[in-house]
């Protein structure tokens, strides 16, 4: 079966179709395009959830959640048997998963409706018919660096020295919630970071500044995965004092996930779980499907009545 993948980061559109060919050998994965940069380069899908998500905001023509919705309606007869979108649920978003899945069926039933107003409801109900079958949304929670931790040899093919590897107390027992909790990482001020030293981390612009030391990052460290492995990488002459580059480390490390070890523990990674047995289900394999607790907002029910997209 084929595949097309919406993805909204240059790591998950670095390693997601490699780490997907691994784990379902004989099924296509290809990227969906959302448009090709000055180097030639495809660059991912702009994501909706890089702030707090607001249940009540009005959806309108320009906001990247209907910009992307519409790419995927227009999708439809490109010959995809499933269509997988993918964003990450960023930590401003962390406890509302739900509201944020709500806004997903909001945008979908929002162009379902603005069919039947353009083509009929025959048209209409086609493509609502299409949508619930054939396409999923999921969530990278709180981002897609969590999946890394999970798989235990996932920070090596990082790149992370075996120096500077976590003790295993101080990683959290589920990425999606905890990731890091070294006393060294939390308080880690940048002081010795050349990027830092003048006039200082605090004002150095988000660009230059090291990733730990964001204002996103700061009361919620231990909880970013992608701040973590900034930090695990850290190199004190480097642009914000760190090797990390998602496009390259997190990539790498992305294409070799080890699916059933990082959803070892059938408590964790719940979000991520709900990936993986989804597209076991909708591709045939239910030999596949791993045992656990699937994230119930994005979890696939067949036969729900509601559904507006297959798992959602």
């Amino acid at each position: 079966m084929k595949v097309a993948l919406f993805v909204t980061g240059e790591l998950e559109l670095g390693g997601l179709q490699k780490a997907l060919e691994r784990r379902f050998p004989g099924h296509e994965f290809e990227y969906a395009v959302y448009q090709v940069g000055r180097r030639g380069r495809a660059e991912p899908f702009p994501s909706f959830t890089s702030g707090a998500v607001s249940p009540d905001a009005r959806l309108l023509p320009e906001d990247p959640l209907i910009k992307l919705a519409q790419r995927v309606v227009d999708h439809q007869h490109e010959g995809a048997d499933l269509l997988l979108l993918l964003d990450d649920l960023e930590l401003a978003n962390l406890d509302q998963a739900g509201v944020v899945v709500d806004r997903v069926r909001a945008a979908f039933t929002q162009l379902v409706r603005d069919r039947e107003v353009a083509r009929g409801s025959v048209a209409a109900n086609r493509l609502a018919r299409w949508l619930r079958e054939t396409v999923s949304f999921h969530l990278a929670a709180p981002m897609i660096e969590s999946w890394l931790f999970a798989d235990p040899d996932g920070l090596p093919h990082a790149g992370v020295p075996a120096a500077r590897l976590p003790s295993p107390p101080h990683l959290g027992p589920n990425p999606e919630h905890v990731t890091l909790t070294d006393p060294a990482y939390l308080n880690d001020d940048g002081a010795d970071c050349a990027c830092c030293e003048q006039p200082g981390c605090e004002d150095q612009p988000k660009k230059s500044r090291p990733v730990w030391l964001l204002n996103g990052v700061q009361g919620h460290r231990e909880r970013h995965p992608k701040a973590a492995l900034a930090w695990l990488l850290k190199n004190r002459s480097e642009d914000k004092c760190s090797t990390y580059r998602e496009s390259k480390h997190g990539a790498e490390s992305l294409g070799r996930l080890n699916w059933p070890a990082a959803l070892r523990d059938p408590t964790a990674m719940t979000f991520l779980r709900a990936l993986h047995n989804d597209l076991a289900e909708g591709l045939g394999e239910p030999g596949l499907v791993l045992p656990g607790n699937p994230a119930p907002e994005t979890t696939f029910w067949p036969g729900r009545a509601d559904a507006v997209l297959r798992n959602v």
